[in-house]
């Protein structure tokens, strides 16, 4: 082996090195930017409303509406339309308040809020 083919070969080592060093360090600040960016977004209020039943009753009473509520001709209680019932289709009458459905004798059923 020549002192040539040893300096070329040492040559060839430290450009191969050199070319992994900065794969490296492209890899480690791609890392690091990544990092950054998730803790910035985390800073932002990105936060959504969500109305749960009593929140849009309690809206509902504050801006005055009434709605239509729904009951059985053979029964005695009557649901407003969001609330789970299972009346059936044949038997079903509407009433437009509350107000008139318990004037008729009607009650709110007892898992339905109402406004």
């Amino acid at each position: 082996m020549s002192i040539t083919n040893l300096k070329g070969k040492i040559k060839s080592i430290s450009t191969d090195t050199k070319n992994s060093l900065f794969i490296v360090a492209v890899i480690i600040g791609v890392a690091f930017s990544a990092f950054a960016l998730g803790r910035v977004s985390v800073g932002e209020d990105r936060s959504v409303d969500i109305l749960y039943p009593q929140e849009v009753i309690e809206r509902a009473r504050e801006a005055n509406i009434e709605a239509y509520v729904i009951a059985s001709s053979k029964g005695s209680v009557y649901y407003y339309p969001w609330c789970p019932n299972s009346l059936s289709a044949a038997n079903l009458i509407r009433f437009e308040s509350s107000k008139e459905a318990e004037n008729r004798g009607y009650r709110i059923a007892s898992g339905c809020a109402g406004l």
